[in-house]
Formats: C-alpha cells, structure tokens, sequence
C-alpha cells in the first residue's frame, strides 16, 4: 500500500465493484487523473485501456506475495507532517445515484481513526473505539471487501487495531455465515452490515 502511495498516487485502487459500468470506471479515470491501472488476473481491462489509454500493471498473485522469497524494499521516507494531505488511498461511492464519485482519503483522515485510542475515559468508562476494540484478536470483517467500506473497516482494523482480519465468502453475509465463522475462523468479533 505504501508503494502504491508512493510511485502512482494518481491510479485509481478503487474500481473494485466488478458491477460498475464501463462508463463508471471510466468517469473515476478521468476525475482522478490516473495514469496507471493496477488491476489482477482476469480483471476485464481491455474496455477500460481502450476508452481511457492507461498504463496497465498486472499485479501479482496472492501466493506469490506472500511467498518467503525476499522482495525489493521501497522505503517510504515522508514524515507524517510531509505526508498528512498526501492521498492515502482512493475508493469511490456506489454510484446508487449516478456515476460513481472518487473519494480521497488523506493519511491525516485515515489516522483519525488511531486517534480514537488516545480518548481518555469519561466517568471511568472507556472509549469505545480505544480500549474495547483493541481486545479484539481475529475479527470477521462481513462488509464486501470489494466495497469501500469494506477496504476502510480492513485497513483501519489491520493498521491501528493490531488484529487480524477474516474474510468470508465474497457474497452477502447470511446468519449462516456468521455462524459458521464463530464456528471454524476462530473470530472473537465481527463487523457486519445491517443486513447480516
């Protein structure tokens, strides 16, 4: 993430609902001024390069991330102050009511969400977001993980929670689902969307 950050702060991350149209991911291409799309195996990018004229780099696989061999470093020397209105990642709305809309989050926005830890009790209750949510060791993050809120809740969770995130199947939580993820993922907590 912090090479994304880094070398192509003008690509979009963000076309991950394979259900926008041409003309969504498109109008994102060009309201974000990117130049380079990042996309994985299988991707349909053939539309998009034709109507936008992007670099394109097919990413690695899973595996192959995260196998031992070493990779090369890319150090990220910004401080927080030189970094705190850079972009940090860009997602977009749904698009429920027109095109989809780039959102930016800045690395001063998605920090707000480690500020949380620094609330102090109130009437000797704890914070919510501070002490409560850091006992949690494996949580099941039930939001699509090919929609914003997903891609937030994770990242937020990964990086200023110290927990491990588990994902479920790539459709809509049932009941069910969340029943079999207490049984056999070994979570101690979920975030879910109202429908779950």
């Amino acid at each position: 993430l912090l090479h994304i950050c880094r070398t192509v702060l003008t690509c979009v991350g963000s076309l991950q609902l394979h259900r926008n149209s041409l003309a969504g991911h498109a109008n994102l291409i060009r309201q974000t001024n990117c130049t380079t799309l990042l996309h994985s195996e299988g991707f349909p990018i053939s539309g998009i390069i034709e109507r936008c004229q992007l670099e394109t780099v097919q990413v690695p696989e899973l595996e192959t991330l995260l196998n031992e061999s070493p990779s090369k470093v890319f150090p990220y020397n910004k401080t927080f102050e030189q970094a705190r209105y850079d972009p940090c990642i860009v997602m977009h709305t749904s698009g429920s009511t027109g095109l989809p809309a780039p959102v930016t989050c800045t690395h001063w926005s998605i920090n707000t969400i480690d500020w949380h830890h620094l609330v102090p009790p109130l009437n000797d209750r704890p914070s919510v977001w501070g002490p409560f949510f850091n006992e949690r060791r494996r949580n099941y993050l039930a939001y699509p993980i090919t929609a914003s809120s997903g891609i937030g809740a994770g990242i937020a969770d990964i990086c200023f929670s110290n927990i491990t995130t588990v994902l479920g199947p790539p459709e809509q939580a049932t009941a069910k689902t969340l029943e079999e993820m207490v049984q056999y993922a070994d979570i101690d907590s979920a975030s879910c969307v109202p429908a779950t």
